[in-house]
């Protein structure tokens, strides 16, 4: 099985390319194994040598995670241009590859004065490389996903009606750096009652109330691999309008989850779920997309479900699935899961919380 840097290696020829040189901080931390530094960039050539370049607060801990993986390291404190030249030369590179949609125009325009090679987009190679997932990177974000999914259950069993949605994003905040975050995937959605009528929005001092239907969206990163979940929850009891919205949402869920294959488009599968509550006459079908790609982080551009998708689903995409009804003023329901698609279509749900059975919280 090729490793990341020979997959990178690959690529260059579709490019064009002698070597590529990557500077985003997902794409590094991607090339890296996971390595992540706050400056630094990564050369890999077409022949698979690979460098990691970055200052010298960085090295010591380079030297001890990347060296045994492939990696040369270079000193570029005094400068990343000069470490780049030096590659260049070294490696008699005449076309080197850069990020052109991950960088501003002017670093661009800087390189494209500095470096001593004609420079070529990588449009999204390495994305599109990040975006599809082998068997054992499933294993690592299933692995981050359990831990959030630890953390949801245990911030549960310290839920109390009347605390604020401030007050339980925080408590479950807590949990998910206590269970082994490395940082968060993004702000905890921790939105109640009429709130949660608002698909995406942030905690506020509202008291969680008996009646209110609570959603809950929130994830977590370890080792580079980003989590993401959504739960709703009934409060106190389960108002028969709730019952309704919740198993609607769940039923285009799990519609969307069997027709998600290779070769499916992101337009037709967000179809699935989307024509199923139109179709039940329920008020209040999302305006968001569907889903987005999940994995080593940021990879939503590349593996998105919504109206106007384009994406064709293929081996080892990493989805959420995540349709919702937002009735403004009254409620809202959001189901998620992260569903991972193989070559033989087989798919493995890594979300593993409980959703069978609308959960009251009391």
């Amino acid at each position: 099985m090729m490793n990341r840097i020979e997959k990178i290696a690959k690529v260059l020829p579709e490019i064009g390319a002698d070597a590529i040189l990557i500077t985003s901080d997902n794409n590094r931390l991607y090339a890296a194994a996971g390595f992540s530094a706050s400056r630094g960039q990564v050369l890999v050539t077409g022949d698979g040598e690979a460098y990691y370049l970055t200052d010298s607060r960085y090295l010591q801990a380079a030297e001890k995670t990347i060296v045994e993986k492939g990696f040369h390291l270079v000193d570029n404190t005094l400068g990343e241009i000069d470490g780049i030249n030096a590659l260049i030369r070294k490696h008699g590179i005449k076309i080197l590859s850069v990020e052109n949609m991950q960088m501003t125009m002017d670093v661009y325009a800087r390189y494209q004065t500095l470096l001593h090679a004609e420079l070529v987009g990588a449009d999204t190679a390495v994305d599109a490389l990040r975006a599809s997932l082998t068997a054992e990177e499933r294993e690592q974000l299933q692995y981050a996903q359990s831990l959030a999914e630890k953390a949801l259950a245990n911030t549960l069993d310290v839920f109390k009606i009347g605390m604020t949605e401030r007050e339980l994003a925080a408590e479950l905040v807590y949990r998910m750096y206590l269970y082994g975050a490395d940082e968060l995937s993004f702000k905890p959605e921790i939105i109640s009652g009429a709130n949660a009528s608002m698909p995406h929005g942030n905690p506020s001092d509202k008291p969680i109330q008996e009646g209110d239907a609570l959603i809950m969206d929130f994830g977590l990163v370890k080792d580079g691999f980003w989590s993401d979940m959504s739960r709703t929850f009934a409060v106190g009891y389960a108002s028969e309008e709730l019952e309704k919205v919740y198993y609607t949402v769940l039923a285009a869920q799990q519609k969307a989850i069997d027709c998600y294959k290779i070769g499916i488009t992101g337009k037709e599968l967000d179809a699935v779920a989307r024509n199923f509550i139109e179709a039940s006459g329920i008020d209040g079908c999302y305006e968001h997309a569907l889903s987005h790609g999940i994995g080593m982080l940021g990879t939503a551009p590349l593996t998105i479900a919504s109206r106007t998708s384009d994406t064709v689903f293929r081996a080892g995409n990493t989805i959420s699935i995540e349709p919702g009804i937002y009735q403004p003023g009254r409620l809202g329901c959001r189901i998620e899961d992260l569903i991972w698609l193989g070559k033989n279509n087989e798919k493995v749900n890594l979300t593993h919380f409980p959703k069978n059975q609308l959960n009251i919280l009391k």
